[in-house]
Order: C-alpha cells, then structure tokens, then sequence
C-alpha cells in the first residue's frame, strides 16, 4: 500500500514538473509589443495594424513621473522577423505634463505586423 502511494505521489510530482517546464518554455520570449518604461515615461498597448499597403504604430505613452517632461520626439527602432531594421519617429509637441499620457501614432509603406524586437528611444 505504501508503494502504491509513493508511487502515486511520485508520478504527480513528475507530470507537475513536466506541466512546470512546458508553461516555463512557452514564456521565454518577451513579446515585443509588451510594456516598457524607460526614463518616466511608459509605454502601453502597443500595437501595428497593416491596411492598404500602410503599417500604422500606435503606442500610449505616459509621463509617471512628478515633474513635466522635455520629451520632443521618440524613434521607435523595429526589427521585424527578417532581421530588417525599420525606424519610425513620433513627435511629441509641448513635452509631456506631470501624469500626463498620450496616444503616439506613426507610419510606414512597409509592413511591420511580424516585428522581433522593439527598443524606444527618448529624444529631449
């Protein structure tokens, strides 16, 4: 009986780590389009949206900091699926007030919908 149990144990134990592996394995790359904060400023529901030949970025932007912001411009620096390097550049006039947020928009003839990294690049 006691074998029965151990072995009962032991086999849920393994399918637990084995369940744990898999869901660990499945989350090890980071969506490109997830949030970031860098310097104060985040950056929330990116997305890119292809139609009629236009590739459409759009990105909330948030100033979490206590202080107004100088922010002029942000690049936004894709490197889609062929390992192809796309900058888009969205300006923010007037800089961004305290607690401030915005929805930034840019475009580009290519498409942009298969992106592999995303990096945001602050310009004051």
């Amino acid at each position: 009986m006691k074998k029965k149990i151990l072995l009962g144990v032991g086999i849920l134990v393994i399918i637990g780590l084995a369940i744990f592996s898999v869901s660990y394995a499945l989350n090890t790359e980071k969506d490109p389009l997830s949030d970031q904060k860098i310097d104060g400023i985040s950056f929330e529901s990116a997305k890119v949206e292809y139609k009629d030949g236009t590739s459409t970025f759009t990105v909330i932007v948030y100033n979490e900091e206590a202080s107004n912001s100088s922010v002029r411009s942000i690049d936004i620096n894709i490197t889609d699926k062929d390992n192809k390097d796309i900058k888009l550049v969205s300006n923010v006039d007037n800089g961004l007030q305290a607690g401030e947020g915005r929805l930034l928009t840019a475009t580009t003839d290519k498409d942009i919908t298969s992106i592999k990294s995303l990096e945001y690049v602050i310009n004051k």
